[in-house]
Parts: C-alpha cells; sequence; structure tokens
C-alpha cells in the first residue's frame, strides 16, 4: 500500500528520470563521439527483462548476502554474480544493430564473460561509489533497471581509446577545458555500450537508489 509520500517520492522520481532521457537524448551525438551510445531499451528487451521482478529477486538474495557479509566484517565491491541467469546474449543480439553500427562488431563473434548486478544507494548490500577502473571486457553493456537516485553518474575519462565505427572521435573538451571527462546518467530502462578498456569511475551517490545490471563481452577467439 502506497501512502501520500510513497506517491510524491514516485512523481519525483518520474519526473528525475524524464529529465535525464532529455539530457540523454541532447547530447546523443556528443557521447558518440566519445566513444559512448546511450539508448531506450528495444521493446523486445523489455519484454525479457522484466525490471521489477529481477529487483525483488535481487534484494531477497542480497539480504541473505548482507547477513553473511557482516557477520564477516567485510569490506569488498558489491555486487550479485548473474552469469548464465540473465539473458545477456538476447539482451545483445537485440542490440546487434548499434552494436554492429557504433562498433564495427560482429555479435556472432561475441560471448558472455560475465553478468552481475550492482545496487548503488545507502541500505543493505549496496555502494556508494566505484574507484575509476577499466572492465575485463571488449564490449560492456551496463543496463539500468531501475534509476531513482541523485548523483552516481557514470563518469568517462577523455574520449575511448579505440575509435567507434566510421567516426571521428572527439578528443579533449570543447573550449579548452583543463578536466576531460564524460558524465552519463543512465535512465530506468536505457541501456549504455562502451568499449571495457575505456576508463570510468562512478561518483557518489548523493540520494535514492539505482539499480544496474552489467553484461562484459569478449570475442570468441581470445577465449580459445
Amino acid at each position: 500500500m502506497q501512502t501520500g509520500q510513497d506517491d510524491q517520492d514516485s512523481v519525483c522520481a518520474d519526473a528525475s528520470n524524464t529529465q535525464k532521457i532529455q539530457r540523454c537524448i541532447k547530447f546523443s551525438s556528443y557521447c558518440n563521439a566519445r566513444g559512448l551510445v546511450v539508448l531506450p531499451l528495444p521493446y523486445e528487451v523489455l519484454q525479457m527483462v522484466d525490471a521489477p521482478g529481477w529487483i525483488q529477486g535481487l534484494q531477497e538474495a542480497q539480504a541473505s548476502v548482507q547477513r553473511v557479509e557482516t557477520r564477516l566484517s567485510c569490506d569488498k565491491f558489491r555486487m550479485a554474480e548473474l552469469t548464465n541467469h540473465f539473458p545477456a546474449m538476447e539482451v545483445l543480439h537485440a542490440l546487434k544493430g548499434p552494436v554492429e553500427h557504433f562498433f564495427g562488431l560482429d555479435v556472432s563473434d561475441l560471448v558472455e564473460f560475465t553478468t552481475f548486478a550492482i545496487k548503488y544507494g545507502f541500505h543493505g548490500f549496496v555502494n556508494k561509489r566505484l574507484q575509476s577502473h577499466t572492465d575485463n571486457s571488449l564490449l560492456t553493456l551496463n543496463l539500468c533497471l531501475e534509476n531513482r537516485c541523485q548523483g552516481a553518474a557514470v563518469r568517462f575519462e577523455g574520449a575511448s581509446p579505440r575509435p567507434m565505427h566510421g567516426r571521428r572521435m572527439l578528443r579533449g573538451k570543447p573550449g579548452g577545458s583543463q578536466t576531460d571527462y564524460t558524465d552519463v546518467d543512465i535512465p530506468s530502462a536505457w541501456i549504455l555500450l562502451h568499449w571495457g578498456d575505456h576508463r570510468h569511475q562512478t561518483l557518489p551517490i548523493e540520494g535514492g537508489e539505482r539499480w544496474n545490471v552489467i553484461m562484459w563481452f569478449k570475442s570468441r577467439h581470445c577465449l580459445l
């Protein structure tokens, strides 16, 4: 049962998500020139990925892990392993057009290396930020199940070290800025595609929470 506060929070979250979508649309060409592609999930992916169902299952699973972690007093990167459980290959094939168009990759040559869920927030089995890193992948897909947070944008350092297929890369910020980065705030039911070796971090969360599913793909030839 929702309270009046719940209804108000829901309206605010919807308005915030709309603003995030508008920013992604406005800066799509700029992101592409930096090696980043942000897209709404295709209809077939929305049909495959029941976001509320996945979030509920992940919350239950992470509650169990949280109890174990508290007992062991661990402090580590918090994630839920989903390899072979989440339809990562189906999502990849649904995005065949953008993957081939922007990255010049043949999806039939890609295999799932690992898939995991990550939650940003303040309560339970969560992350509050993520340090600068590169992914152990050729191509990364970052699917946002739900974004009801402030802050926690993904910050990419410079332009991608790999060129985008048939595109001129934008090196350096316009106007001679000394800080060369691009922040991407992925809306709910959208997905971010990027090269795995494009260094990035997640900025500190300021409020609310966000659920993401991260899919790492490699060339099948690299796994032989």
